[in-house]
């Protein structure tokens, strides 16, 4: 059986791009700085939002909303450790929140701890709907654009088993990892995404026979998905075949870099 070592990067794990919609914080001067920051995050400014939302929380320390775009800030700013330390104070604020719990988890697992991903991708499935002022945009993490939008109103469980099953691939813990792709299959059918990524967890701990009924049947929903056809290159057992499946990857997404 050929074992393949997973790289982050060759997954199907979405990016999510943040919308916050305006909060209004106790303090009326606490809310024109907040409305401020908004608005300078929104326009990819993100040092005056950092500012506008510093001002914000200096005259209203309680605005959970506050520390929530913060943390988006700090991720524009590529600083997830500060992201993460704003996530968690908000949802001190505010422990019911789904949306917060969604927020931390996904930051936990971009920063690769996966246990404390999972638990959190876990809490998520047990908070209610409650009210949400976020919409995700989903987004491909090679490509940077748009596939779809979610918020933490929706049904988020297939998103959720998706995350808890690549968190438990990168745990090797791969029996765990297929139950969640199935979980996530079973509420919204057959996805070639799913596919590829189940595919995955059964190639890090060997199984190579599965796997490849899994990617053949993925490029049967989706013939142009490009992560099926380079894990299929993966696994050919000749150079020729593995060329002639890596230059179909390239053709299918030309900026899928590791093909």
């Amino acid at each position: 059986m050929k074992k393949i070592n997973l790289k982050t990067g060759l997954i199907i794990a979405l990016a999510f791009r943040v919308i916050t919609a305006t909060a209004q914080c106790a303090s009326p001067q606490a809310t024109l700085a907040y409305t401020e920051a908004l608005t300078a995050y929104r326009g990819s400014e993100p040092d005056k939002a950092l500012n506008a939302l510093n001002r914000c929380i200096y005259l209203y320390a309680s605005c959970a909303e506050a520390y929530l775009l913060r943390a988006s800030v700090w991720e524009q700013l590529n600083k997830p450790e500060n992201a993460l330390t704003d996530i968690r104070t908000a949802k001190w604020l505010n422990p019911s929140s789904r949306e917060m719990a969604f927020r931390q988890a996904l930051i936990l697992f971009g920063l690769n701890r996966w246990q404390q991903a999972m638990d959190s991708f876990i809490e998520v499935l047990a908070l209610p709907d409650g009210e949400t002022l976020t919409v995700f945009y989903a987004v491909l993490p090679h490509r940077h654009s748009t596939v779809g939008i979610l918020t933490t109103q929706s049904d988020i469980r297939p998103t959720v088993f998706n995350y808890l099953g690549l968190a438990a691939t990168a745990l090797e813990r791969c029996t765990e990892a297929v139950q969640w792709f199935d979980s996530a299959m079973a509420l919204q059918g057959r996805k070639a995404d799913v596919l590829v990524n189940r595919a995955a967890a059964l190639l890090v701990c060997g199984d190579s026979s599965e796997a490849v009924d899994n990617l053949r049947e993925a490029l049967t929903l989706e013939p142009r998905h490009a992560l099926a056809f380079h894990y299929q290159a993966l696994l050919s057992a000749t150079g020729e075949d593995a060329g002639q499946q890596f230059t179909q990857a390239i053709m299918a997404d030309s900026l899928l870099a590791d093909a």
